[in-house]
């Protein structure tokens, strides 16, 4: 399989040709010279969020993660799948610190989660709760957070609670309303 990026997870030689809608970066920011929007006429909620990270002034770089090869393993209905999340946001450094902390976010529109509600919840779970887990338990690479976005009116203040939360160490749970709590399933709730 062709990687465009090196084992340490370099965007230096990304580059391919896309029919999708695609808008340039602040090379500042991105070392990758646009971020192509899924969707046939884009996707408004991952153009807002690419200028969230260009302007928040804790975020070093960030890359839309289209053809990067980053991919989170997971098994739904015993076969195995490669889950592909939307950016990766690496934070500044905080004083002191000689490591680099990383945030995965995942964009998931009304459209996107009535597709695949099961499958989206499988992968978002393993996301956050395994792999994260897994990465920081290993300790080579940073620390890594997780987080899905499900209210846009809400985004700038759900990634500023996130980013302060991996900062603080801390488990990023996301949109309390993107989660079903075992007493709404019971209908109780």
């Amino acid at each position: 399989m062709l990687r465009p990026f090196d084992s340490e997870g370099s965007t230096a030689k990304v580059a391919f040709h896309t029919r999708k809608v695609a808008i340039v970066t602040d090379a500042a920011r991105c070392e990758i010279s646009h971020v192509v929007l899924d969707g046939p006429e884009g996707n408004t909620w991952e153009q807002l969020m690419m200028a969230y990270a260009e302007a928040h002034s804790r975020v070093a770089a960030y890359a839309k993660n289209d053809h990067l090869g980053f991919t989170i393993p997971y098994v739904h209905q015993g076969r195995s799948h490669d889950y592909v999340p939307d950016f990766l946001l690496r934070l500044r450094r905080a004083e002191g610190e000689d490591f680099d902390r990383t945030l995965v976010v995942e964009i998931s529109g009304a459209q996107k989660r009535l597709h695949s509600p099961l499958s989206s919840d499988t992968k978002v779970a393993v996301a956050r709760d395994a792999w994260c887990v897994a990465v920081n338990n290993h300790g080579g690479f940073g620390r890594w957070g997780y987080l899905e976005v499900t209210q846009m009116p809400t985004l700038q203040q759900t990634l500023d609670g996130a980013i302060q939360t991996l900062y603080d160490d801390g488990p990023i749970i996301g949109d309390v309303d993107g989660f079903v709590f075992s007493s709404d399933e019971e209908g109780t709730g």
